[in-house]
């Protein structure tokens, strides 16, 4: 009995042991596209690393350029936490410092891809992610600026974005000018977040900052002054849900679009400048507004609810001008539900 339980807690060891052993930490020591030591080094080793590693970077490290001359986003194919916490400033600014010049000399003025823009430096979307269901990214302490995107998350992956700012990023022709920021096909958690004078293409609704088809979570995240069709856009089949709490949309036509999705507005804040396209669209939608407010100048403060969409205010007030209780909630405009 006892060569038995000895043997029992040998396994047990040995195998606690093999997780802490599996999990790894990468320093990121200089701050090029490539090579030994860069971030793109780093991610490689981690996702030849199974298990869930950490990436750090050390104290001196407070740019990194991602693509740049490199031209290839960093491929993550494995759980990892990044962090750009250790950095002497808090944080590590992400930047492959995009630039062009427009027929009249503007520098950086519109679209990167308009066909009369002169591109001087490019790059591709910093991070692509290419894990299954049972991968989880958190990207942590980071300020993303002046780059083509910010990611794109394939194959069901969960995405965690926590205190990062984006700003003054674009769309270039590699993945299009109508391409989002952030793309996510699974689930996409954002805290702390703030995304400012951001440009891409504003054609169509789907024209969005943030674009997530799956499941996201929204909180404390603060869009400003950017130029799209939609701010943020999610997409789902019926039972994915969507929550936004305290959270803030301004700018000129902040436009947040739930189609497919269970969406809970909590806390939250819409206030437009422009009477273009703006408020709160739930497409084929439950959507429900607690504690918050959506004030719009002109007709455009609105749930539009679609044919075969529920708006769980509808039975509280819907009228055609004036302000409409949703839920402890205002919207200082028309509500239309048709």
């Amino acid at each position: 009995r006892r060569a038995s339980c000895f043997t029992f807690f040998a396994f047990i060891f040995l195998s606690l042991s093999h997780v802490s052993v599996d999990a790894a930490t990468y320093t990121v020591t200089q701050g090029s596209c490539e090579g030994a030591g860069s971030l793109r080094d780093a991610v490689n080793k981690a996702n030849a690393n199974p298990g869930k590693d950490f990436i750090g970077f050390d104290s001196s490290v407070r740019t990194v350029t991602p693509t740049g001359f490199c031209s290839d986003s960093i491929r993550i194919t494995d759980s990892v936490e990044i962090s750009g916490a250790d950095s002497s400033p808090g944080r590590v600014v992400i930047s492959d410092n995009v630039t062009w010049i427009t027929p009249s000399g503007n520098l950086n003025a519109g679209l990167a891809c308009d066909d009369y823009n002169l591109l001087t430096a490019d790059g591709d979307v910093p991070f692509v992610i290419e894990g299954d269901s049972t991968t989880e990214v958190t990207i942590s302490n980071f300020l993303f600026e002046k780059n083509f995107g910010i990611l794109e998350a394939r194959n069901l992956a969960t995405v965690n974005l926590q205190k990062v700012s984006m700003l003054n990023n674009s769309q270039g022709e590699k993945r299009g000018c109508n391409q989002p920021l952030v793309s996510v096909v699974g689930q996409l958690n954002m805290t702390d977040v703030n995304v400012v004078n951001n440009t891409i293409d504003n054609k169509s609704p789907r024209d969005a900052l943030v674009w997530v088809k799956g499941g996201a979570r929204l909180e404390k995240v603060r869009f400003s002054t950017n130029r799209s069709a939609s701010t943020f856009y999610h997409e789902g089949d019926g039972d994915d849900i969507s929550i936004i709490r305290e959270s803030t949309f301004s700018g000129a036509q902040p436009r947040v679009v739930l189609a497919g999705v269970r969406g809970y507005v909590v806390n939250s804040l819409i206030v437009g400048e422009s009477s273009m396209a703006a408020g709160v669209h739930a497409w084929n939608a439950y959507l429900d507004l607690v504690y918050s407010t959506i004030q719009l100048p002109g007709r455009i403060s609105q749930i539009q609810a679609p044919s075969g969409a529920l708006a769980a205010a509808m039975h509280v007030l819907a009228e055609g001008t004036g302000r409409v209780l949703l839920s402890n909630s205002i919207v200082d405009g028309p509500v239309r539900t048709s």
